[in-house]
C-alpha cells in the first residue's frame, strides 16, 4: 500500500484497493500506475456509480498494455523461428544499426537467427523487426484478433511515413550496391481505439527505428513519429493482401493430391509463413482449451503476478509449437538443405560470370565501392536522427 493513501469517497486514510482497476496505467506517453483506495467496503459501494466509468476505462487500458506486450513478444518469437535474412556482421555506427548481408543458397527458405553476432536485446529486437511491419499485421492477424477480442476496440491499419527515428536499422550487401534503409519505406501499424474513445498506436515492429515499447497514446505517436499518413485501411487488409499473393503463386498440384505447386522462392517464403501463422493460431486455441478458457480477456484481467505467470507459459507454448513444426519441415528437407548448418553459400555460377565474394570477404561492392563508402554515401542522402 502506498503511504498516506486516501479514500476516494471520504478522503480518510485507506488501505483497501479497487481490484477492478488496480495497477492500471494512466493515459500518457510515459504512463503512471494509478490505484484507487477506499477505507471500507461501505465507502467503496457508495462510490461505485461515480467510480464505475473510470474503473472500466482504466482496466481496459491495463488489458491493452498487457495484450500489446504479449503480441510483441509473440511476434519476436515467431520471427526468430522463421528468420529469413543471412547476416554476417552486425555493428552500430553513427546512430545506425548496420547489418551486412551474406549470400544465400538458392533453396533456403529460412536462415538460423545469428545469435552470436547480436550483443544486446535491443539489437535483437531491431534485427528481428527490420522491414517486417506487414508480417506483424498479416501473419499475426488471427492472434491479434483473438487476444484483443474482449476489449471491444476499433482496429485500423495505418500506413505512414515516419520521422524522428532514434536509431535506424540498415542492411548493406557487400557484393552489390544495394542498401535497405528502414527509413525509406512506409511503416504499417495498428490504431486501437477503446470504447471510451482513448486511442493508441500498437506498433510491434518499432524497434527497427529505436523505439521498443509497443504501445503509445495515438496523439503522442502521431505528433512525434509520423511525417504524413499514406493510407488507412480496415483491420485485416494486410492479411487479405497476403492471401492474394498466396492465391496467385501457390496452387494445388494437379498430379499429387494434397500437394501444392509454389512459383518462386518468394512465394515459398509466403507459403511457409502462412503455414507457421496457422500453427501459431492453432497453438493459441490449444492453450486456451488447456486452461479451460474461451477468451484471453480473463487472462489479461488477472493480478499482475498471475498474468505474468500465464504470459510466460503461453509464450513458451508458442515457441515450442513453432519450433516443433519447423524441425519437422527441416527433417523433411523442405526449408533448404543447408538450414542450421552454418553460413549458406550461393551455388557456382555459370562459366564466364564474375565470381561473387563469400560472406565476410566482400570488402568491395560490384560497383567498386567499399561497404564504408556505400554507407557514407547513403548517410549523405538521408539525415540521421540521434537522440
Amino acid at each position: 500500500m502506498a503511504q498516506n493513501s486516501l479514500c476516494a469517497r471520504c478522503h480518510k486514510f485507506a488501505n483497501r484497493v479497487c481490484a477492478g482497476c488496480k495497477s492500471s496505467p494512466s493515459y500518457a506517453a510515459t504512463p503512471r500506475i494509478l490505484t484507487v483506495y477506499y477505507c471500507s467496503r461501505e465507502c467503496q459501494v457508495a462510490d461505485w456509480l461515480a467510480h464505475k466509468p473510470y474503473c472500466k476505462a482504466s482496466s481496459s487500458r491495463r488489458s491493452l498494455y498487457r495484450a500489446a506486450d504479449t503480441i510483441q513478444k509473440a511476434f519476436l518469437i515467431y520471427r526468430e523461428v522463421v528468420f529469413d535474412k543471412l547476416f554476417t556482421k552486425v555493428e552500430e555506427r553513427n546512430g545506425l544499426l548496420l547489418l551486412t548481408e551474406g549470400c544465400y543458397a538458392r533453396d533456403d527458405i529460412f536462415v538460423p537467427f545469428p545469435k552470436t553476432l547480436v550483443k544486446t536485446e535491443l539489437d535483437r529486437q531491431a534485427i528481428l523487426t527490420h522491414l517486417t511491419c506487414n508480417d506483424a499485421l498479416g501473419w499475426m492477424h488471427d492472434f491479434i484478433s483473438k487476444i484483443l477480442e474482449g476489449l471491444s476496440a476499433r482496429l485500423e491499419e495505418y500506413s505512414v511515413k515516419g520521422k524522428n527515428h532514434r536509431r535506424s536499422t540498415v542492411v548493406v550487401c557487400p557484393i552489390g550496391s544495394d542498401v535497405n534503409d528502414s527509413r525509406t519505406y512506409q511503416h504499417d501499424l495498428l490504431k486501437v481505439t477503446l470504447p471510451g474513445g482513448q486511442a493508441y498506436a500498437l506498433d510491434t515492429t518499432s524497434a527497427q527505428y529505436g523505439y521498443y515499447k509497443p504501445l503509445i497514446p495515438w496523439d503522442d505517436f502521431f505528433s512525434w513519429r509520423v511525417d504524413y499518413v499514406i493510407a488507412v485501411r480496415p483491420f485485416g487488409s494486410c492479411k487479405m493482401d497476403f492471401q492474394k499473393e498466396l492465391d496467385k503463386n501457390v496452387r494445388p498440384d494437379k498430379k499429387i493430391q494434397g500437394k501444392v505447386s509454389i512459383f518462386g522462392l518468394e512465394a515459398g517464403v509466403f507459403y511457409h509463413n502462412h503455414k507457421f501463422s496457422t500453427v501459431l493460431n492453432e497453438s493459441s486455441n490449444k492453450w486456451l482449451m488447456r486452461e479451460g478458457l474461451r477468451h484471453f480477456s480473463k487472462v489479461l484481467g488477472l493480478t499482475l503476478e498471475n498474468f505474468e505467470e500465464k504470459a510466460i507459459d503461453l509464450l513458451g507454448h508458442f515457441e515450442k509449437e513453432l519450433k516443433d513444426y519447423r524441425d519437422c519441415l527441416v527433417g523433411e528437407g523442405r526449408l533448404g538443405k543447408k538450414f542450421g548448418k552454418g553460413v549458406a553459400q550461393l551455388p557456382p555460377r555459370s562459366k564466364g560470370d564474375k565470381i561473387l565474394a563469400k560472406p565476410g570477404e566482400g570488402d568491395k561492392s560490384e560497383t567498386g565501392n567499399s561497404v564504408e563508402e556505400v554507407v557514407a554515401e547513403m548517410m549523405k542522402l538521408a539525415d540521421v536522427f540521434i537522440s
